[in-house]
């Protein structure tokens, strides 16, 4: 009975975790929308989350393009179709690779770093702080946030995949594959509809990383153990939902992007 408790008290406390964020994902989403917009914030959140971003995000876009070019061309050059990996490359990275990358990475050092700043706040009684005085964390703290990740993710996907298919160029270019040849078969066989797919599922992931890391840094308790606690908990759980989201999307805006 012990073990079936405690599998039913992990069920219990999973639904109550959803349940509860959820609930917080739509006071964020209110609290986005509700003015007064700080932009002096959000611009300087976008430097931080966006700016700060860029050159982990180009380097490894790079590094992927030329690993997954490489290893599409050894198995293309078997078949004597080493021109197909222009197009592979191209869907794999604007559909798949360059959002779910991009968000990881996002998540890994951005996700953490605003769990740590909203989680040092809370037990350092700031947040109470501001509570004392009117004024509503979520729309002063959290807000900014969000929309600093919902706008600078698109941008850092468009980074990462521009990256990638240098890098796949790169790969591609002992196989005398030159540029010009690569985004030919590139353009005759991707579209808007692929890229447009990638920022539809940044624009989620961005939200979903801002209200997972909010939400654990405003509960966090229990001093400095609390906040590593929460930052670590942020990429964990984030990480997992990239995955979960991409997935749910991919039965969504599949079969919609092929009506289009």
């Amino acid at each position: 009975m012990n073990s079936v408790e405690r599998l039913g008290e992990i069920v219990v406390n999973t639904i109550e975790w959803f349940g509860a964020s959820l609930r917080f994902s739509r006071r964020m989403a209110i609290a986005m929308c509700k003015p007064p917009f700080r932009f002096g914030n959000i611009l300087h959140q976008l430097d931080t989350v966006g700016f700060g971003s860029v050159f982990i995000v180009g380097l490894t876009g790079l590094f992927a393009g030329l690993v997954f070019a490489m290893n599409s061309l050894n198995a293309l050059a078997w078949m004597g179709a080493e021109g197909m990996v222009a197009p592979s490359m191209t869907l794999s990275l604007s559909r798949e690779l360059g959002p779910i990358l991009t968000s990881l990475l996002v998540a890994g050092r951005s996700g953490s770093a605003i769990a740590t700043e909203l989680g040092t706040m809370r037990v350092s009684e700031q947040v109470d702080a501001l509570e004392m005085m009117g004024v509503d964390p979520v729309q002063y703290l959290v807000a900014p946030r969000a929309w600093a990740l919902v706008i600078s993710l698109p941008l850092l996907n468009f980074t990462f995949v521009l990256m990638g298919l240098i890098g796949s160029v790169i790969a591609a270019s002992p196989y005398d594959i030159s540029a010009q040849l690569f985004a030919q078969e590139a353009m005759r066989m991707a579209d808007a509809n692929d890229y447009l797919s990638g920022g539809i599922k940044t624009v989620v992931f961005g939200f979903m990383i801002a209200a997972v890391a909010a939400r654990q840094g405003l509960n966090a308790m229990g001093g400095a153990r609390g906040v590593g606690l929460a930052a670590t908990q942020t990429v964990v759980v984030t990480s997992v939902l990239v995955l979960f989201l991409d997935y749910l999307m991919m039965l969504i805006i599949g079969p919609l992007m092929l009506d289009w």
